[in-house]
């Protein structure tokens, strides 16, 4: 092995975190959970947002007495999917966010009150 060859696998050591959190990102949310592939990792910047919109909807589940599996249950979502979301791991769709507010009975203005 060259050095040339060693600095080239180190690069790719380096990204190897990345690429692996797109593959597990595919693979996890498409073929294993079958969730929407508009799932997208939080880029860092928004991830401040998603947080506390995960912490807003985790205060609210737990004040209204659901389970983690029996709020992703209600919601028609994966159990993995709602601890993803209460963690700030993922956006959610416009229709994910509805159905939450839905089964939490708040509308959706209530849910992202405070939250910009």
């Amino acid at each position: 092995m060259t050095s040339h060859d060693r600095i080239r696998l180190n690069c790719n050591m380096r990204a190897f975190p990345t690429l692996l959190q797109v593959f597990c990102q595919n693979a996890f949310c498409r073929r294993l959970y079958n969730i929407s592939p508009t799932i997208v990792w939080v880029p860092s910047g928004a991830a401040d947002f998603q947080k506390r919109l995960g912490a807003r909807v985790r205060e609210i589940r737990m004040s209204r007495g659901f389970s983690q599996e029996s709020f992703a249950e209600a919601c028609e979502l994966h159990r993995t999917h709602v601890s993803l979301l209460e963690r700030g791991r993922i956006n959610i769709t416009v229709n994910t966010a509805r159905q939450i507010a839905h089964v939490l009975q708040i509308n959706l203005s209530e849910l992202f009150r405070g939250l910009g």
